[in-house]
């Protein structure tokens, strides 16, 4: 049985066995699994010989390069038709009813926008909650979100690659009006591998970091952060030991910083409240953008917070 209310958009690239597992954890979802939508960002390993044998009557998108998980996620959402969309990592699983439990979470309120999960690794969540009720949160992560929601907000940066990308879509959800609500109870088991992530990723998500503040933060902030976030960039340049990886950052940074400029749209002062809110407390009240605007009564009582964090 799938429920036509949900696809599942899983992005891979040369993981054949782990995206076998990823199906599976799809299919076998109760009380009903969703519709898949496999984007294959160009693969040479097996798997398509994967797809073919887990999942025959799935939509596949085979792509002709990598490029990406976050153009391959877009890419998904745009081929989807259901109203909630399950963006799962090739190398994770879902429990047995995660599917169901962030729809019907999602689903309860129109201004819910995504559902985050629960990510476990090696046995570990990545985050915890003093509560077991759902919280709302100022960053999306896997999860389900509200077709519409992630369409009206611009989905995914196409222009980043890899790191930050939820960051930016958050920024936007909350700007939009939406929530971003983290359910304990929907649960995915993340594989981390570290031999298979990005090498240097660390210096991409720090890159990718700086250029929204440059596209979206408010005037007042947006000098200290940024300068803030360009030294964390060099710095994790630094750590890598690679003289030409530093070298190349300080060439190319001008040019991303002239470029981010004259793309950016900056976001209200009230969304940053609100960023910060979350970011700094346990929330399960759905008046939190009024108590932030109460936390911070204007843009520089949030900037002087911002130059007082540590």
């Amino acid at each position: 049985m799938t429920d036509p209310r949900v696809a599942a958009i899983i992005v891979t690239h040369n993981r054949a066995e782990r995206l076998r597992r990823a199906i599976r954890s799809v299919r076998r979802q109760q009380p009903a699994a969703p519709a898949l939508i496999v984007v294959d960002n160009g693969s040479t390993d097996h798997t398509a010989q994967v797809l073919q044998e887990e999942c025959p009557d799935a939509t596949v998108i085979c792509l002709t390069r990598n490029t990406g998980c976050v153009v391959g996620s877009n890419i998904g959402a745009a081929a989807a038709t259901q109203e909630v969309l399950f963006f799962l990592d090739d190398d994770s699983e879902l429990a047995v009813d995660a599917v169901a439990s962030a729809t019907r979470l999602l689903l309860s309120d129109d201004r819910s926008g995504a559902v985050v999960a629960t990510v476990i690794e090696n046995g570990v969540p990545v985050r915890v909650t003093q509560t077991p009720a759902p919280t709302f949160i100022n960053i999306c992560h896997q999860g389900a979100f509200r077709r519409e929601a992630f369409i009206s907000a611009g989905m995914y940066p196409a222009d980043f690659f890899y790191g930050a990308e939820e960051m930016d879509l958050s920024l936007r959800l909350l700007d939009a009006g939406y929530d971003i609500v983290f359910d304990p109870g929907t649960v995915v088991f993340h594989a981390c591998e570290p031999q298979s992530r990005r090498v240097f990723g660390e210096v991409d998500v720090e890159r990718n970091m700086l250029r929204v503040i440059l596209m979206r933060a408010p005037l007042p902030l947006l000098v200290r952060w940024a300068g803030k976030k360009l030294w964390d960039t060099l710095s994790a340049a630094l750590r890598t030991r690679r003289p030409g990886l530093l070298a190349a950052e300080l060439v190319s940074l001008p040019r991303m910083v002239a470029l981010s400029l004259r793309r950016r749209r900056p976001i209200s002062w009230k969304v940053f409240a609100a960023w910060r809110y979350l970011s700094t407390r346990e929330v399960t009240r759905r008046d939190y953008r009024e108590a932030a605007v109460r936390e911070y009564p204007g843009c520089f009582h949030l900037l002087r917070a911002y130059l007082q964090q540590r």
